[in-house]
């Protein structure tokens, strides 16, 4: 199109920024009266230079400001992540402080509480295994409460779909609200509901907060749904390292219980042997007082029973396990010979009990019988497929340095197998022996170690060797008779 406007003259000058680059051009048009002079040209220059600076200054001021509004959303980004951790960390923190998953779950319901500052919270746990579900509820207002969440409530539709809920009554196009618990708030006020699933291996759950507000400006945000992600998450590993420990301590405790009653049963092969072997004598015997001996016998190995009942239901209870007397070394190893004397005659094994130290030493006395009892066994067993010269001794003294009694007990068996060595005294450790429990060694070393000492395998070639160290604290002058041996062959 054409118009009535006319190009007569025309100047142009370029804008050079401080650097001496060009940023633009300046253009003016159609002097009037005159065509432009070079005094138009120069002052059309400074023009074109003072609006290069301008310019230059506007977009300086502008880069300065989007930095600024970069800086403070970086700085809003990283309050956000710290106050996220502060809040991951009190979590952890309630996780630690708590002794059972009741505590747990009442404690970090209180920091959720907190952090959102709502007016109550609740936590779904659906166990996989049990196939059962429970809601634990609390307010500020009120103490938590454990209830069974309906199949048609919010949580358990979380739990089930492992998705984010979030909306309120007013949200009447989400069908989700009518899976709301009814609750009425307080006039004027809105009900609003955040709920965010949890997982862990054994189980699910949901986290379910509870706000009201007086207006919109109480829902919740994109950030509340990450916390709330972050928080159920953390919350879903300690309820499922909790719900770990728990199992863990109930296997520890059936293990215990098994191995101790395995020990039990392992140690009644002994009274019970005696028992059998004394009543097969007492129908053979006419002669009334060797009757009476076996009869002794026999109440003796009774007694031991029911000794060894007692410690059962003291272990049950948590009694103390050791109870040292003062004890006579004589007489306690010369009744000690008697028990294993018959069984080994039978079994054409030698047993030499030497006593270097015949006066008094402080211990549990039928802790260890009960540990001797299980070392002549094991050597027993051992032993049993060699044809002739078996032989045990059992050696007894006291060590100058420390006054602590040392107890030798050797026989001339095939030895430990180095292989097995390291792990001797471990339960369950057997080698060589058809019907070994593998409990013998790591009975003797529980008893040697509860009176306070040490219990140890010297590495003798054709030899089994042990040695037991007992600290004798209230150590007392010696008072039995001065005989040194007690030998039979």
């Amino acid at each position: 199109e054409r118009n009535a406007y006319q190009t007569q003259s025309i100047l142009c000058a370029p804008m050079f920024n401080p650097r001496g680059d060009i940023v633009g051009v300046i253009q003016v048009l159609n002097k009037q009266n005159s065509a432009f002079s070079a005094e138009d040209e120069e002052l059309l220059s400074a023009l074109a230079s003072q609006a290069a600076v301008s310019i230059e200054n506007s977009q300086l001021l502008q880069s300065l400001r989007l930095n600024n509004q970069a800086l403070r959303s970086t700085q809003r980004q990283l309050e956000r992540k710290a106050y996220h951790q502060d809040v991951l960390l009190n979590i952890a923190n309630a996780t630690t402080e708590s002794t059972d998953l009741s505590a747990m779950i009442a404690r970090l319901m209180a920091r959720v509480s907190d952090v959102f500052q709502a007016q109550g919270c609740a936590i779904t746990l659906h166990h996989k295994d049990e196939q059962a579900s429970s809601h634990i509820l609390t307010s500020l207002d009120q103490a938590p409460q454990v209830i069974l969440p309906e199949d048609t409530s919010l949580s358990m539709w979380v739990v089930k779909q492992q998705q984010v809920a979030c909306f309120s009554p007013i949200d009447t196009q989400d069908p989700r609200t009518l899976l709301i618990p009814k609750k009425e708030p307080i006039a004027g006020h809105t009900l609003h509901v955040l709920c965010v699933p949890m997982q862990w291996e054994k189980g699910s759950g949901a986290l379910e907060i509870l706000c009201e507000g007086p207006n919109e400006e109480t829902r919740f945000s994109e950030d509340d749904h990450k916390l709330a992600l972050l928080i159920a998450a953390q919350m879903a590993t300690a309820i499922g390292l909790e719900h770990y420990r728990l199992q863990q301590q109930r296997q520890d405790h059936l293990s215990m219980i098994g191995q101790f009653l395995s020990s039990v049963l392992h140690d009644l092969k002994t009274p019970l042997a005696v028992i059998s072997g004394c009543s097969q004598l007492l129908v053979q015997e006419n002669d009334a007082q060797k009757r009476q001996m076996h009869y002794a016998s026999v109440l003796r190995q009774v007694e031991r029973i029911e000794a060894m009942t007692r410690e059962t239901l003291a272990f049950a209870r948590g009694d103390i396990k050791i109870w040292p007397r003062r004890t006579y070394l004589k007489n306690f190893f010369t009744e000690l010979e008697q028990q294993l004397q018959q069984e080994l005659n039978e079994l054409g094994i030698t047993l030499r009990i030497t006593l270097e130290d015949t006066g008094i030493a402080y211990l549990d006395e039928a802790k260890l019988e009960r540990a001797l009892h299980n070392l002549v066994r094991n050597a027993v067993e051992a032993m049993q497929h060699q044809q002739k010269g078996n032989r045990i001794d059992i050696k007894v003294e006291r060590n100058e340095a420390d006054q602590a009694l040392e107890i030798h007990v050797i026989d001339n068996g095939p030895g430990i197998p180095a292989a097995i060595q390291h792990s001797l005294f471990e339960s369950f450790t057997s080698h060589g022996k058809q019907s070994g429990t593998g409990l013998g060694l790591a009975i003797v070393r529980k008893i040697i170690e509860d009176h306070g000492g040490k219990v140890r395998l010297i590495d003798h070639p054709g030899h089994t060797h042990f040695l037991l160290t007992l600290p004798q604290v209230s150590r007392k002058p010696s008072v039995a008779p001065p005989s040194a041996n007690v030998a039979h062959d």
